[in-house]
């Protein structure tokens, strides 16, 4: 068996590295390994994270638009919804409206762990994006927001 030269062992062969799709999903599977290993320390998932932060940011909702704003199917949220209530994350009260709907809003507990994972968020993509400058970052995110936004208008035809 002939030893085949190899230019570097920090990557993929250069006709990988030119293609954006395969290096934007080399990218994602090593964000996701680290948020996910950030999560598993404080014991959430995904899907608790969004909630989390929806709620940090929205004060108060009910649990069906929750689940849509973060992309869930609202029934499948419901024990996503129990388990951070059981922690003490988070607190459900009937609509008084409505009683059939539940509002969901942080606690106390709950707030300051978003606190925390704020922090510990910046700091994995500080990580990440340490090789850019500050006009690159901007730069690099102006890029994403676009191709998201793309994204989601081509979802909803």
């Amino acid at each position: 068996m002939t030893d085949l030269p190899v230019k570097s062992s920090r990557g993929p062969v250069p006709g990988l590295r030119r293609g954006p799709g395969y290096l934007l999903a080399r990218l994602g599977a090593d964000s996701r390994g680290r948020w996910r290993q950030m999560l598993a320390a404080y014991n959430l998932t995904p899907h608790q994270f969004a909630l989390l932060f929806a709620l940090s940011e929205l004060g108060e909702a009910h649990q069906k638009q929750l689940a849509t704003l973060i992309g869930v199917d609202p029934r499948n949220a419901v024990l996503d919804f129990r388990r951070l209530d059981d922690r003490s994350l988070i607190v459900q009260q009937p609509d008084l409206e409505d009683r059939r709907r539940r509002i969901v809003r942080l606690t106390p507990e709950g707030a300051s762990l978003v606190t925390a994972l704020r922090r510990d968020g910046e700091q994995i993509e500080a990580e990440m994006f340490a090789p850019l400058d500050a006009e690159e970052r901007e730069a690099l995110h102006a890029l994403l927001l676009k191709l998201f936004d793309g994204l989601k208008s081509s979802e909803d035809n």
